[in-house]
């Protein structure tokens, strides 16, 4: 999920700034009330993944992002300014069920002893698919523009957009198959003295 989560935090503002005419004001701007609603949401997935499941809040995670994807696949020239916000601020909220929820994940499905590889591995595999995501997507937008341009000027950056976000939407879909498999390892054991009523665990 990393691919799609630092991909498009890289192409929203990029494409706002160069094709859909924002100034870099109204770009941040636009970005202020899904930082917000980021922060909220990290503070509590956490709590949730206990109420719930890390799956649960994962499997949410990574639909409300395919589906705030999708959403930016209809934006154009006209789109209003809160409307580009209100898909940039699902992507967040689905960012702040993501990061925590693929955390617990990654530790509750490993023994005690395998604790420290599976936190390094996990965030190894997670800066390796944003630095991935940055430039596919990078690439991707700038070889379709360039391709549309040959039909309609006017149009090429939006259609570029678009399918940069088909993408991403896909790749968040197809990561529901294997978060329906996240379970909690049954070789972990509470240590002595500890809370098990504090490890999360699948239903």
């Amino acid at each position: 999920y990393g691919f799609c989560l630092y991909g498009t935090s890289y192409l929203i503002p990029y494409f706002l700034q160069s094709a859909a005419g924002y100034s870099p004001a109204d770009s941040g701007a636009m970005q202020v009330p899904g930082g917000i609603i980021l922060v909220l949401v990290i503070f509590s997935a956490g709590a949730l993944c206990d109420r719930l499941s890390a799956r649960a809040v994962t499997i949410g995670g990574l639909f409300l992002f395919a589906l705030a994807s999708i959403g930016f696949t209809f934006t154009t020239a006209v789109t209003g300014f809160w409307l580009v916000a209100a898909w940039f601020t699902l992507s967040r909220v689905a960012m702040g069920m993501l990061i925590p929820s693929t955390t617990v994940a990654a530790i509750q499905s490993v023994p005690p002893a395998l604790l420290p590889y599976a936190s390094t591995t996990m965030n190894f595999f997670m800066q390796l698919g944003g630095a991935v995501g940055i430039n596919v997507l990078a690439i991707l937008y700038q070889w379709r523009q360039e391709g549309h341009a040959i039909t309609n000027v006017s149009t090429a950056a939006f259609e570029a957009f678009h399918e940069c976000f088909w993408l991403a939407a896909l790749l968040m879909l197809c990561a529901l198959i294997p978060a329906v498999f996240i379970c909690k390892s049954t070789q972990i054991e509470p240590a002595s003295g500890s809370d098990a009523s504090k490890i999360p665990s699948c239903p």
